[in-house]
């Protein structure tokens, strides 16, 4: 036990304000996060009702952190699940993630995602090709591993894009929206 680093963390509240930002922090990305979803909720009434209930849950585990929010689309797959639209963000290890990316670094890479739950390979595959074919019109969108999910994998993969300031987020959650109701949202629906 290092004496001295917890007593200057009791004597200056240092864990409460701490404690607090990270409170701050998580309320401000869920925010973000809650706002993009209800935009695609009101531009997608095909596949999300209106008021459908929108979850949100922090992880540790095989992200280094994960911020998402969820909500249930009125789709269901071939098993009979319904399909659930993940929006988020993630810290992983600076190379567990990036395909493609050359100006990671090295440490942490941070990026915001959407995935669709019990979505099918197959649409995924589509979406992936569909993008990469109009490769100018959906610069810094990429296809990675889902990192949360254990085996089974209950997602075919993410769809993101990186972020290293408030600006960088709020324009991929922009990015990640459009994406979704121009190439994933059509494909869901055929």
């Amino acid at each position: 036990m290092d004496e001295s680093f917890l007593t200057s963390g009791l004597d200056t509240n240092r864990y409460l304000k701490a404690q607090k930002l990270v409170d701050q922090f998580e309320s401000q990305i869920e925010d973000a996060l809650e706002e993009t979803v209800r935009t695609i909720q009101d531009t997608h009434s095909d596949l999300i009702t209106p008021d459908a209930s929108l979850s949100f849950r922090t992880f540790t585990g095989s992200t280094l952190r994960t911020l998402r929010s969820e909500v249930n689309l009125l789709k269901e797959n071939a098993e009979g699940h319904n399909l659930t639209f993940n929006l988020g963000v993630e810290w992983v290890e600076a190379t567990a993630q990036p395909h493609g990316i050359t100006n990671v670094g090295e440490g942490v890479f941070c990026y915001v995602l959407y995935k669709i739950k019990y979505g099918s390979d197959s649409t995924f595959i589509a979406v992936e090709r569909e993008t990469s074919e109009s490769e100018d019109k959906w610069e810094e969108i990429y296809f990675g591993e889902e990192k949360w999910d254990r085996p089974p994998k209950v997602a075919p993969g993410i769809v993101y894009h990186p972020v290293a300031s408030a600006e960088e987020l709020q324009f991929g959650l922009d990015r990640l929206e459009q994406h979704f109701a121009q190439v994933y949202a059509p494909l869901i629906l055929s």
